[in-house]
């Protein structure tokens, strides 16, 4: 599988896309971990820091996990149909604990989740630091 290759000035190859740091790794935008394996052919990827590439890593996959958890309504790794997002739930049970901290039930007897605004957050910025450098070639520090 080849990744697309970012259109970008030859000036900014060496830069990671968050920070503006030299960059060591790509990192894929999106985030492999919401996307199925085998990935899809010409991922778009951006030229990352060793640093910036690894800190968005736990606030993904907490992401992933959460709206996996959404959408079947549970924390059971049994119950999550994307093998990626439970091998992760069984891998780390504090990330499940963690997803399974946000669902409330309601007095009404309804599940509602809420989510860790920061991580999300995170997540957010992250992904659209890296559709923004992979797009236009310009990289967005924090």
């Amino acid at each position: 599988m080849a990744s697309r290759r970012p259109f970008l000035d030859q000036r900014l190859q060496g830069t990671c896309a968050y920070c503006g740091a030299v960059a060591e790794s790509t990192d894929h935008v999106p985030s492999a971990v919401f996307l199925d394996d085998p990935l899809p052919p010409n991922t778009p990827v951006v030229r990352a820091c060793l640093r910036c590439n690894r800190s968005f890593s736990l606030d993904e996959e907490y992401l992933a996990c959460f709206i996996a958890c959404v959408l079947c309504g549970s924390t059971d790794p049994s119950r999550i149909s994307r093998p990626k997002i439970r091998r992760a739930l069984e891998a780390h049970p504090k990330l499940a604990a963690s997803v399974g901290a946000c669902a409330q039930v309601t007095s009404e007897g309804r599940l509602v989740w809420t989510p860790q605004s920061d991580r999300v957050r995170n997540v957010v910025l992250k992904l659209a630091r890296g559709h923004a450098a992979f797009e236009s070639g310009l990289t967005q520090p924090h």
